[in-house]
């Protein structure tokens, strides 16, 4: 065993998601020392969208947690979301504590069709799946949101013309459960915008009890 951990070490050096320097590999590390340093210390944020309370395990202004989120969504590095899966567990924790008693829903923010397509991957659906692996308490479910409106990317846009555009992006494909508390999964939040819609047309079929997770949040900013 300990020869093909030499070997593995060899023929397989690992490269770490937050800064890229090479080390010693192991399958559940891919994240150096250094970078555990800077994302320490980057501190969990919450805000309100919609009324809703928005949790995010990191600043995006860490530099490592926000190369990470980079790998994931332009490149579909799998390790890099099974990293960032297990900074979520402990906001996940907190929501289920404010929302006792109810079956915890994962809701991936849905892209349009056209757009997955042309990616290949849904980064939140990715990040969702990976996130049930290593909190069993909790379920995906990526049938209750359906993209409908193929839009520019949100990086491209103004915060008053992302709200515009969003306003009919969304819609649902069944109703959602009672017992339910269904947390919509991001990667990151930047002027809220996405998940103010993806909770307006929720809240619109009766769901009640929404929340928000993502890796980051690009600040702390006033209710949306």
């Amino acid at each position: 065993m300990k020869g093909g951990i030499f070997l593995s070490q060899f023929v397989y050096p690992a490269s770490c998601i937050g800064c890229g320097r090479w080390f010693s590999f192991d399958a559940d590390a891919w994240w150096c020392n250094a970078c555990e340093q800077q994302r320490f210390v980057s501190s969990a944020a919450m805000r309100t969208i919609n009324d809703a309370t928005i949790f995010s395990a990191h600043r995006y202004s860490c530099e490592p947690v926000s190369r990470a989120i980079h790998q994931i969504k332009y490149g579909c590095v799998h390790v890099a979301v099974s990293v960032c899966a297990r900074w979520l567990v402990e906001q996940l924790k907190q929501i289920e504590q404010q929302f006792s008693g109810s079956k915890l829903l994962l809701v991936p923010v849905p892209l349009h069709p056209r757009r997955e397509a042309t990616r290949g991957f849904n980064q939140s659906f990715l990040l969702a799946q990976q996130l049930q692996m290593v909190y069993s308490q909790c379920d995906v479910d990526a049938t209750l949101l359906r993209r409908i409106t193929h839009t520019l990317p949100q990086a491209q846009l103004h915060a008053d013309k992302r709200a515009t555009q969003l306003l009919t992006a969304f819609t649902t494909l069944k109703q959602p459960r009672a017992d339910a508390t269904y947390i919509l999964i991001d990667d990151v939040v930047t002027t809220g915008s996405t998940l103010a819609a993806c909770i307006t047309t929720m809240r619109a079929v009766g769901a009640t009890r929404i929340a928000g997770l993502t890796i980051a949040t690009t600040a702390v900013a006033p209710n949306v």
